[in-house]
């Protein structure tokens, strides 16, 4: 398949039209349809539902669509269930409030929502403490499905969850899907790419965008060169950014721009923005790039608002419904309008708690057993979201029965271990013209025939791999005199955690390999191991739950906090002092090794609470300082730059845990203790110097390109160090 509308999701024009014919028929009023002896039992189950305020008025109608026909469906048998829907709005004030007291009331069953990552997480919390304070209670237990809430992190975090339950794929698959739309309808040999997305004020892993994250991964696996990655935290930068897209560059028109709007004022201040500057006389001549827009771009606001300038140009991608289903068609039939982005996700969630309800009272499964059960079935197949499908389903499942269910958005076919409906997200391409989102076709991950898989992206290997002559030139050094190192946690605070964990596992290796403590210095905040938020390990710090407690004190050299930049230039120029007395003393017969784990943004690194060092800062002191070779191995996000940045430093090697232009990832979430634990080129690179610390700096290389997810591990800088072939690790590890 491809995302090409007239080659990708071809209709079966006999599936379509009975699905079409069967949804319209499931809208007609009750007295059009045969009358049957009313049911003997019902049992009526209360669902929460947590949705955006501006929605509710429309989804409220798509959920009183959804009751009736799955009351039509049941008409005539001895058993039904009845769902009592209770409303909420997610963005009210009380709403902590709110998701507390229904976590609690055993009288509701199920929740449906939030929407959003954030408000989903929070609820994911939220139900899970309520569970284990009433661990002997299954009333407790009750399923949380979420239409739209495609955070990777929040997925990822949640993913061992039972009761959390996720309607569509994570974020990672939209961009993807949405650079692979940019790749392919590109005409000119000239590809580049720009993303513009909001970046969070605080730095919690659950938070991130997965824009930020993946877009330089993504878009280097598909060829396309990346113009710049441009962030804002508010609209004031995202206005600047605007002025900054137009170029008298021919090249520009040919940009691509994706752009994450991170509220409906930010997409109708730059919708202001690209307006003036197109009407200026100033910028008349100028080339503008294309937008193309996330599905955070699709709400009512935003449409009516959007000026109508033909010379603006947006398209994107949106949460649809299956095409095949016919859901789109009986929907605008029924109502007159388009749907929302995420409501096709939302009906499917109130027929799957309804399904799932039926198997519960038939079975005596506990509903999110049930869920589970619904959603691998096969025996046969069913359409779940018209009245003769439905009716099917009901029957099937009164004998203990499920087949294998299509909804409104698709097949559902959740994995087992995520509880994320992985394998069947539709996303449609939409572009804006003249007040509307017209349809240019669909997509789903099956269509994009790249990413190794799409069920599960933190799988992912990079394919871009480096390759290096094998008959480099040798550079002749000094003999070996003798061996330092310089192990820095550049970022501070709990949720910081895996940073000076990454940095402890270091300590301990080298100490492995014979140096001793006087050839180590240790920077770290020890604000970690007896934080009080380390309530369940106290005193120890892990790079994995079951492994050693890797906290060594006395290895601490300087706290974080007490160190300047001109201090880190003078540990590492050997420069002593009563304030510093412990320095790298190395001298230009003795090889250095620095290893720094922290946060990253293009251009520095973090050097504690509210500061940063710059990638020019680190150049000169790494200039500065006397060495024969020097390894230096960076864990941040965009830290290729900094190795750009020194490509000219005789000597000195440079590893980095990701490409100027994405970011790095962490690893190891533990549940125990609520953090991650280590990243994944700091987990994979110390695994495989332990197994081989002689090995060579190319298969060292080449072994963390393919196995480091979700971010492209790169080399930097080895014409000026010699032939990796024949360099190794030997070199730091004795």
């Amino acid at each position: 398949m491809n995302l090409s509308t007239h080659r990708f999701f071809t209709f079966c024009s006999t599936c379509c039209t009975l699905a079409l014919s069967s949804i319209i028929i499931s809208a007609c009023s009750e007295k059009d349809q045969a009358t049957d002896t009313e049911p003997t039992v019902t049992h009526v189950c209360r669902v929460a539902v947590l949705l955006e305020d501006e929605d509710l008025p429309q989804w409220q109608k798509t959920a009183a669509w959804a009751l009736h026909n799955l009351s039509e469906a049941q008409k005539g048998m001895s058993k039904r269930v009845e769902l009592q829907l209770e409303f909420k709005d997610q963005n009210a004030a009380d709403i902590d409030e709110y998701m507390q007291r229904i976590a609690n009331d055993t009288t509701i069953h199920a929740i449906i929502g939030p929407c959003t990552s954030q408000l989903a997480r929070d609820m994911a919390i939220t139900l899970g403490k309520v569970i284990e304070q009433n661990p002997q209670k299954a009333a407790y237990r009750k399923p949380m499905i979420s239409p739209m809430a495609t955070n990777v992190e929040y997925q990822r975090v949640f993913s061992d969850k039972d009761y959390v339950w996720n309607m569509a794929e994570c974020d990672i698959t939209q961009l993807e899907i949405l650079i692979a739309t940019i790749a392919r309808q590109s005409l000119s040999p000239i590809r580049t790419i720009t993303l513009l997305a909001p970046t969070e004020a605080d730095d919690l892993v659950e938070n991130h965008s997965a824009y930020i994250d993946w877009f330089g991964f993504i878009a280097e696996e598909y060829g396309l060169e990346i113009k710049g990655v441009l962030p804002y935290k508010n609209t004031d930068e995202l206005r600047e950014h605007v002025r900054s897209l137009p170029s008298d560059d021919i090249q520009m028109k040919f940009n691509s721009v994706i752009f994450v709007p991170s509220s409906v004022n930010d997409a109708l201040a730059l919708d202001e923005e690209l307006t003036r500057l197109l009407q200026s006389d100033k910028t008349k001549d100028l080339c503008f790039p294309r937008f193309y827009c996330s599905d955070l771009f699709i709400t009512p606001s935003i449409a009516k608002n959007l000026s109508n300038d033909s010379e603006v140009s947006y398209e994107g991608i949106d949460l649809s419904a299956w095409p095949e289903s016919g859901f789109s068609q009986a929907y605008r039939q029924h109502f007159s309008s388009e749907m929302m982005n995420g409501e096709a996700q939302f009906y499917d969630a109130l027929c799957l708690v309804a399904f799932a309800d039926m198997l519960s009272q038939h079975t005596g499964l506990s509903l999110i057993q049930s869920i589970r059960s619904v959603t691998t079935g096969n025996n046969g197949t069913a359409w779940g979201c018209y009245t003769d499908g439905m009716r099917q389903i009901f029957s099937q499942l009164q004998q203990g029965a499920s087949p294998s269910i299509y909804g409104a958005s698709g097949r559902w076919l959740f994995d087992p271990n995520t509880h994320t409906n992985h394998f069947h997200s539709t996303y449609r391409h939409w572009r804006y013209y003249q007040g509307s989102f017209i349809t240019l076709g669909y997509a789903t991950s099956e269509s994009t025939n790249h990413s190794i898989s799409s069920q599960d992206p933190w799988q992912w290997t990079a394919s871009k791999i480096d390759y290096f002559e094998d008959d480099t030139p040798e550079i002749t050094y000094p003999p070996l005199s003798d061996r330092w190192a310089l192990l820095v946690a550049g970022s501070t605070g709990w949720r910081n955690y895996r940073f000076q964990s990454d940095v402890f596992a270091m300590y301990q290796i080298l100490r492995q390999h014979g140096y001793d403590d006087d050839h180590i210095v240790l920077i770290a905040n020890d604000d970690i191991a007896n934080s009080k938020s380390n309530t369940n390990d106290p005193g120890a710090i892990r790079i994995n739950e079951a492994g050693d407690n890797l906290y060594t004190p006395s290895a601490i050299d300087y706290h974080l906090d007490d160190i300047t930049q001109t201090d880190m230039a003078n540990i590492l120029q050997g420069k002593s002092s009563d304030r510093l007395p412990r320095v790298i003393s190395s001298t230009p017969n003795d090889n250095i090794y620095i290893f720094w784990s922290s946060h990253g943004t293009p251009g520095s690194l973090d050097f504690g609470d509210q500061r940063s060092i710059r990638y020019t800062t680190i150049q000169d002191i790494l200039a500065g300082t006397p060495h024969r070779k020097m390894f230096v191995c960076v864990e941040a996000c965009y830290a290729g730059g900094l190795g750009q940045q020194c490509q000219n430093l005789p000597g000195t090697l440079f590893l980095t845990s990701a490409s100027p232009y994405e970011e790095s990832h962490a690893s190891g979430w533990s549940n125990q203790i609520g953090v991650y634990l280590t990243n994944y080129l700091t987990d994979r690179f110390q695994e495989t110097i332990s197994l081989d610390p002689h090995i060579s700096l190319r298969n060292l290389y080449y072994s963390l390109a393919r196995s480091v997810s979700g971010s492209h591990v790169k080399l930097y800088n080895t014409k000026n160090y010699g032939n990796v072939y024949q360099e190794t690790m030997e070199e730091y590890l004795k």
